[in-house]
């Protein structure tokens, strides 16, 4: 974050848990947050934190997702059913959103990483 900030004027941050990411058997309530201390790192770094309500960012009823086939059935994906498609419909919807020059994500995982670069390059972001 540090090195983010300092090529850049303007960083915004966002925390989201994607309630649609998770599948029947994984526990979204349980999910760790820590966001009052994400947030006031950010702040003392100068950067702008977007907290999107998943209520207004995914409405309760929507027919569009964004899904990287060929890149997700297999790995994590087969155990996990529409997660990648999930989290490829919310970073789009968050690049929307923010109208972004450039995108630092954080690597959970190499499949996911496989997938987000996907989508960016189908989908010329």
């Amino acid at each position: 974050m540090q090195q983010i900030k300092q090529q850049h004027d303007k960083v915004i941050v966002s925390i989201f848990v994607n309630p649609i990411q998770f599948g029947p058997l994984e526990d979204l309530v349980s999910y760790p947050l820590g966001l009052k201390r994400e947030i006031l790192a950010g702040q003392k770094r100068g950067q702008f934190t977007m907290l999107p309500n998943s209520g207004r960012t995914l409405r309760s009823v929507f027919c569009s997702y964004v899904d990287v086939n060929g890149r997700t059935e297999a790995l994590c994906g087969k155990r996990r059913p529409g997660h990648f498609k999930a989290v490829c419909t919310i970073i789009t919807k968050l690049f929307d959103i923010t109208q972004l020059d450039r995108a630092y994500l954080r690597q959970k995982d190499p499949q996911q990483l496989a997938a987000i670069k996907q989508m960016v390059n189908d989908l010329n972001f």
